[in-house]
């Protein structure tokens, strides 16, 4: 009879410990899914802010060759003498979407909304990042400034 009550206790004792122990487990388990999360969310904003980098390059640079247009580009860029060219902005905008992200290596949706280049259909986007920024832009001979934004999103 004292043989079958330590059984019982031992039996008692270990139950205890293994739901002690897988306690412990779904807890560092838990803890590990919520930073696996939190990775992913940063991963995602990055992502998202080296587009939008790409995209001021795009508007920094005049790109390769300088009198580029849509056949003949080796570096797409859309300043000619220092103010953005609505010519080179017109021939971006010739480039098919799809194909651009590619040129550009962009991932995530984009939209430059003072020119209407790109998919510029965003409002039903969960993360949204927006860059403002002043510019000199040339039409005809003839320049001005403009704050031109700049909106990437997934």
């Amino acid at each position: 009879m004292l043989k079958l009550f330590k059984l019982q206790v031992t039996s008692i004792e270990f139950l205890i410990a293994l739901i002690i122990f897988i306690f412990l487990i779904l807890t560092l388990f838990t803890i590990q899914i919520k930073k696996i999360n939190e990775f992913l969310e940063y991963y995602e904003d990055l992502t998202l802010l080296r587009d939008l980098d790409t995209i001021e390059v795009l508007l920094d640079i005049e790109g390769k060759p300088k009198d580029w247009n849509n056949s003949n580009f080796e570096v797409l860029g859309l300043r000619t003498n220092g103010k953005i060219d609505m010519k080179k902005v017109n021939y971006l905008k010739e480039i098919d979407y799809k194909d651009l992200k590619k040129y550009l290596l962009i991932k995530n949706e984009f939209c430059i909304k003072n020119f209407e280049v790109g998919n510029c259909s965003y409002e039903n986007s969960q993360k949204i990042f927006v860059r403002k920024k002043i510019a000199s832009i040339l039409i005809n001979n003839f320049s001005y400034l403009d704050e031109i934004k700049i909106i990437v999103w997934n």
